[in-house]
């Protein structure tokens, strides 16, 4: 008979925007996607190519927040950024991610 093993978790995180910088929880909805507004968003330069820490790093100073409905992003030296996290009507867009389209 196997024995089940107790987990504890001990920090909880959500990265709304693929690549930017994190957002600390006390605690998270569960959805049929994962948690709930994490990773649902993503930046793409201006022919629809995904950008990534890797070829930017800079992106590592981008900042998240989430308040009422509202995704603000925030960076040293530039103006903020707010999307609505369920945007209604907004059109579609193709990017490419790696080499998927």
């Amino acid at each position: 008979m196997s024995r089940a093993m107790a987990t504890t978790v001990s920090q909880l995180w959500i990265y709304p925007v693929k690549g930017l910088k994190g957002i600390a929880l006390e605690r998270a909805r569960c959805t049929d996607r994962g948690f709930e507004n994490d990773r649902r968003f993503m930046v793409v330069d201006a022919a629809g190519k995904f950008m990534s820490q890797r070829e930017y790093p800079r992106m590592a100073t981008v900042w998240t927040e989430i308040a009422d409905g509202t995704l603000r992003l925030s960076a040293p030296d530039v103006s903020d950024v707010e999307v609505a996290l369920h945007p209604d009507g907004a059109p579609s867009l193709r990017v490419v991610v790696w080499n998927s389209t």
